[in-house]
């Protein structure tokens, strides 16, 4: 050889594993074990590993070795959102860059950030809502009613008949008055109404009792359904143009116990009007035969 020529080989070696963690809340419920999942994705959307909660934590292990020296790498972090009933899913999305590079010392050094939008951050959190069923609510329409009596007899204002009729699904509901005249309809809504609107008529049942004039009124009752941020049911109700906190609808009947004279009747009014003509004819003659009898006996 006409010279001696060293050529030197440098190695970078062994591998690293960084831990990229999360933290998982659900507001509103108990959280249970692997009950949400945790999707790493590259920025091609291809899936690098899935994840549960486990005592409300989770975590990515990523593993590096000397190849990647000189390499970046990034990913993104989503919670996989699942059919859970009642549970609105965090969209939460955390980008986490991975750069490896070599120590100089045959080893690699590995470096992760974690941003959410242009926030740093050293965790992905991930907070869940439980949103419980609303409780169903009760509005009661209340009929008021009164009887106006007329004459020596009286009947109560108990056993009138009033419907309470859904005008929006054709649905009838039926109430008889008490000893008191009251009567209530309730109607119970639920979840499944929220958002809707259901309007109403009120009125008697004219079942034609004797000598009884019955109302003819009509009341227009409106019912709307909402969810407050309470996460309660509020109903809107309004009483023909007015809204009002209490729906009562009054209704007033007649009651005269005096029928129309029947035919026939008359025929006694005119025995008596001949009885007392008989009878002012007969003191009439009375008198003058008493009178002529006196000039006589005065002659």
């Amino acid at each position: 050889v006409t010279s001696a020529d060293f050529v030197n080989t440098y190695t970078v070696t062994g591998d690293e594993t960084i831990i990229i963690k999360g933290t998982k809340e659900l507001v509103g419920k108990d959280l249970e074990d692997n009950t949400f999942t945790f999707v790493l994705k590259d920025l091609a959307g291809a899936v690098i590993d899935t994840k549960q909660n486990v005592d409300g934590k989770f975590e990515f292990e990523l593993k590096y070795t000397g190849e990647d020296a000189g390499k970046v790498f990034e990913y993104q972090l989503v919670e996989l959102n699942g059919d859970m009933e009642r549970v609105t899913y965090d969209t939460s999305a955390y980008t986490i860059k991975v750069t490896v590079s070599d120590n100089g010392e045959g080893g690699i050094i590995v470096e992760s950030q974690i941003t959410k939008g242009e926030e740093a951050v050293t965790e992905c959190a991930f907070v869940n809502v439980y949103t419980p069923k609303p409780d169903d609510m009760a509005v009661e329409i209340i009929v008021d009613k009164t009887v106006q009596n007329i004459g020596t007899e009286e009947i109560g204002p108990d056993g009138f008949e009033f419907v309470l009729e859904n005008v929006t699904i054709s649905e009838k509901h039926f109430a008889v008055s008490d000893v008191n005249g009251k009567a209530t309809f309730t109607l119970v809504f639920s979840e499944s109404d929220i958002g809707k609107t259901y309007t109403y008529k009120v009125y008697e049942v004219n079942n034609g009792r004797e000598n009884v004039k019955y109302s003819t009124v009509v009341y227009d009752v409106t019912i709307s359904i909402a969810l407050g941020d309470d996460n309660k049911l509020y109903a809107t109700v309004t009483k023909g143009e007015e809204t009002v906190n209490e729906v009562v609808c009054e209704f007033e009947n007649i009651y005269d116990e005096t029928p129309p004279a029947k035919p026939g009747d008359s025929s006694k009014t005119v025995l008596w009007t001949i009885a007392l003509g008989i009878s002012a004819f007969g003191f009439a003659a009375t008198m003058y035969y008493g009178k002529r009898k006196k000039e006589e006996q005065d002659a």
